[in-house]
């Protein structure tokens, strides 16, 4: 509290309530207040909204989701003052976000990220459209809405191809692979997901081909064509732990697992599921661990 009651630098109060806003969030949020007075003061609506969106981060993480809306809506204001219409279009698609994680607001999410999109167009900037886009599409994925996901996510493939806008689209082509295999149209969805393989080749997007990967050996597994379907998810997981994203070969592996379990490879089923199993300490992927014990003890 001494701290903030001399402390008069903009910065260090922002700096002060980012690095304690999880472990003392009284203190955060006492700090970024007093930073937005500061900001007043001066009448620096940069620094107003800036504050105004760390006061609705403190609350954002501390699970006040309505108290962080409330900010970020503040911050808006100030914001189209200076026609910083990136920020707007971003903090739109958090509050957009937020409404979506509680079932009763869906409305109020879609109405967020419309006025996402409408800012977005603002900026004429192609990479921001498109993040807006996806945002929208995920928010429509969410409530199950395929047909809008589809159209928002077909705007992202209309756009111009440009090193800003190639990794969007490769993601979109696996986005839209993963709708097809819940409508269960298999075929369409591994052309698609050949074609994001494709683009992640060229470019090294290493992330995204583990997805596809893993995404491709689960769609061949569900049209019984299981050596291939081992192979794929083989190959995620080879390139998941060289590439140290073990959190995705972890849940390849326990696919790989199931694989071998449902098609009696008894010995390779146990041999996968107990490495899983003994992960727990080194990875800290307890879900999948459990789930690797439960399997084991069938």
């Amino acid at each position: 509290n001494r701290i903030i009651l001399h402390e008069n630098r903009f910065d260090k109060l922002i700096d002060l309530a980012e690095s304690y806003m999880e472990t003392n969030p009284e203190f955060a949020l006492n700090c970024a207040y007093k930073a937005y007075e500061i900001s007043n003061q001066t009448n620096d609506k940069k620094k107003s909204a800036h504050s105004s969106i760390t006061i609705g981060n403190i609350f954002n993480i501390n699970d006040f989701y309505l108290y962080a809306v409330s900010h970020y809506k503040n911050a808006i204001n100030e914001l189209e003052v200076i026609n910083d219409y990136n920020t707007i279009c971003k903090i739109y698609t958090k509050i957009a976000k937020l409404y979506q994680n509680n079932e009763f607001e869906s409305k109020l999410s879609i109405e967020a990220m419309e006025n996402a999109l409408n800012y977005a167009h603002l900026t004429n900037s192609i990479e921001i459209i498109i993040e807006a886009y996806t945002a929208y599409a995920e928010i429509q994925l969410s409530n199950k809405n395929y047909k809008e996901a589809l159209n928002y996510y077909n705007k992202v493939l209309q756009s111009d191809i440009n090193p800003n806008t190639i990794k969007h689209i490769t993601q979109t082509l696996t986005s839209i692979a993963n709708i097809k295999k819940t409508e269960k149209k298999y075929q369409e969805a591994l052309t698609l997901i050949d074609s994001s393989l494709k683009l992640s080749d060229i470019y090294s997007f290493n992330d995204l081909k583990i997805k596809n990967y893993g995404l491709k050996g689960c769609i061949l597994d569900s049209i019984k064509e299981f050596d291939s379907a081992r192979s794929y998810y083989q190959k995620a997981i080879e390139l998941a732990y060289s590439s140290k994203e073990f959190d995705e070969c972890a849940k390849n592996m326990y696919d790989l697992g199931l694989l071998n379990m449902n098609h009696n490879n008894t010995y390779k089923a146990i041999e996968v599921f107990k490495i899983l199993a003994d992960s727990t300490e080194t990875f800290k992927m307890y879900d999948l661990c459990y789930s690797a014990n439960y399997q084991l003890s069938k």
